[in-house]
């Protein structure tokens, strides 16, 4: 991860690798590898400056994750439109968490502050299915993924972007959908040696 930012002081707070410099400004985006890295975070005060960057990190690299702030609830669409994969309002997920704690407080401490707890075993993860595995062109129960690993499947992403909801057994899942799943740190471990992956802590 490299962090862009401005101030000067950055290294008195910051341990990790950053580019001092305006993130507007294109030269300090390519100094930073934005036109070789996987994902860009955008996160400024302004909406317009938010805008100019996604625009520059969808030109420099069309292939990116972009994640970008939204301050106002116009501004979504239109940085979906500059080449935004996702957009986050801070300010709506804030009146959507206050409002549950009104409604349900159990359930969301626990998906608040319990699901981010370290000493929490549960863990949500994802993959994408690839082309010829067992798991294209099977049914969530023929694929024997949770019989395999013990996870949950709590949703299946298709390549539209819909989503089923807590799929059951007879759910077909095929290439390109992405698998929702909840389980435990040595549940995930399992699952990732099981599609082939290097078993890394999750």
């Amino acid at each position: 991860m490299v962090v862009v930012d401005r101030r000067d002081d950055l290294s008195d707070e910051f341990d990790g690798l950053f580019v001092i410099g305006e993130a507007t400004n294109d030269e300090v985006l390519q100094r930073a590898g934005v036109d070789r890295a996987q994902g860009l975070v955008v996160a400024l005060d302004h909406d317009a400056d938010n805008m100019f960057v996604t625009l520059s990190g969808r030109s420099l690299n069309p292939d990116a994750l972009i994640v970008t702030r939204a301050n106002t609830a116009s501004a979504g669409p239109k940085l979906l439109q500059a080449g935004a994969s996702r957009v986050v309002n801070p300010h709506e997920i804030g009146g959507a968490r206050m409002a549950s704690f009104m409604v349900r407080p159990n359930v969301a401490d626990f998906l608040g502050e319990g699901m981010a707890d370290p000493r929490l075993e549960v863990r949500l993860g994802e993959f994408e299915i690839r082309p010829d595995t067992v798991l294209d062109g099977a049914t969530v129960e023929e694929s024997g993924l949770v019989r395999a690993t013990g996870v949950t499947v709590l949703a299946v992403k298709r390549p539209d972007g819909s989503f089923v909801h807590h799929p059951g057994p007879d759910t077909a899942i095929a290439a390109g959908d992405v698998p929702i799943v909840l389980g435990t740190s040595a549940q995930h471990l399992s699952l990732r040696e099981w599609l082939g992956e290097p078993a890394t802590e999750v």
